[in-house]
């Protein structure tokens, strides 16, 4: 019987990178041992909008260019 969880990590598996680092950060706001300051929390905003709007730099690309 499959669970949330795994459901979840099934799912993960077919993210890309950018899907992954977004959902990291979503997820990382929510544990409850680390709350974000008001700061940390704009920067994670600011962050996910980058993304939405394809303003970032691809891991694959950066690789490229080091």
């Amino acid at each position: 019987m499959s669970t949330i969880r795994d459901d979840l990590k099934e799912l993960i598996d077919t993210l890309s990178e950018r899907q992954v680092l977004a959902l990291w950060r979503v997820a990382a706001s929510m544990r409850p041992s680390e709350m974000l300051t008001p700061d940390e929390a704009a920067r994670v905003d600011q962050a996910l909008k980058e993304i939405e709007t394809g303003d970032f730099v691809d891991w694959s690309d950066l690789k490229r260019v080091l």
